[in-house]
Order: C-alpha cells, then structure tokens, then sequence
C-alpha cells in the first residue's frame, strides 16, 4: 500500500515531525511504501492564482503534487492547530492541490469527489490541554477535524479512517513521548489488513 504523509510544522523538532518520522518508520517497516511531503521544506506556493480556480491552468508545481496524490492509496496528514484552524500553508495547498477536475467535480448542481477509493489519516496537535481546548468551547476539536475529514477529505471522497487529536504534548515527559510515537504507529498498523487495506 502506498502512504502519502502530508506534514505542516515549520519546526524541526516539532512533535508533529516526530509523528510523521515514527509513522513512516511503522509504515514502512510492515512492508509499506511511503513518502513523505515536508510543506515547510518544500517552495510550494500555496496562494491560489485566478487563473487555477477552475483548475483547467495548473503550474507544473501542482502538478508534481497531484500525482504524489494520485499514486498514494493513503493520505496522513499531520498538522498543529493554529487558531483552531489548519496552518495556512496547508490550507492554501488544499486549495491549489485537491483542484476542480481533479479532486472533485459538479455534476447536477451537486459536489461530485473524485479521489474515491482512497483512505485518510488525520493527526491533530494542540499546545493547550484537552480541558482547557474545551473550556473555551466544547467544540473546538470538532470544528478543525470535521473541515478536514467531512468538508474536504469527504467532499473529494476519500474515507478518513484514522482520527487522532493529542493534547499538552509539552507536558509528556521523553519517556511518555516515546511510547504514544509507538502507540500511533503500531495502533495504524493494525488496522492494515492482509490486502494492505485499511480495515
């Protein structure tokens, strides 16, 4: 099965890295092909000219991105929640990327994905503890994962099989740390059938 990881965290030794390194090494240890997209290391431009809306004038650089989407069976991405929102970046690769004609269409006034077939993983982080997140409003968590698996993922069709959202992380000691990286890893693994499928 081939893995596509999708990471948005401009720090090097950010707790998301470290999910996409421990997910990869999982991954790729069962017998599983995996890339990995570093946003931040990468020089897509993810502001949405005028001219790609109806996604008929692609540059070459999204290209190069829909055809890692296309050749993945599977999509992780891993992001902080910034303003209970995702990071711009990955939200102006969104725009750009999963494209009209590509990621989805309109057939009888109604959204049309065409990325069926494909399964998704999401793996959220949050600075603030899980109470604090939801003192504010009981909500917050949802408002982020639903935009991603519902009003995006689902919208272009692919079924989010993995949602994970992890709070305080600066609290874990490197001992607790360790073992929720494995815990992530070895809990998608097993959720890969004999046919390389996400069960």
């Amino acid at each position: 099965m081939n893995h596509l990881i999708i990471l948005a965290n401009p720090k090097k030794g950010s707790f998301c890295a470290a999910i996409s390194g421990a997910l990869q090494s999982t991954l790729e240890g069962a017998g599983h092909e995996v890339k990995v997209r570093d946003l931040y290391e990468s020089d897509f431009d993810p502001v949405l000219p005028l001219n790609e809306v109806a996604g008929t004038d692609l540059a070459a650089e999204v290209r190069r991105e829909q055809e890692l989407v296309s050749w993945a069976d599977h999509l992780i991405f891993v992001f902080p929640v910034w303003w209970y929102d995702r990071p711009a970046l990955l939200k102006g690769w969104i725009d750009r990327v999963f494209s009209y004609d590509f990621a989805y269409t309109v057939e009888n006034g109604r959204g049309k994905g065409l990325l069926t077939g494909k399964k998704a993983s999401l793996y959220l982080t949050f600075g603030s503890s899980e109470r604090h997140v939801s003192e504010l409003h009981p909500q917050a968590n949802d408002w982020v994962m639903e935009a991603m698996a519902v009003g995006t993922l689902g919208y272009c069709g692919l079924e989010c099989v993995e949602k994970v959202s992890l709070y305080a992380l600066n609290e874990l000691t490197a001992e607790e740390r360790s073992g929720l990286l494995l815990e992530l890893g070895d809990h998608l693994v097993s959720n890969l059938n004999d046919n390389g499928n996400i069960s």
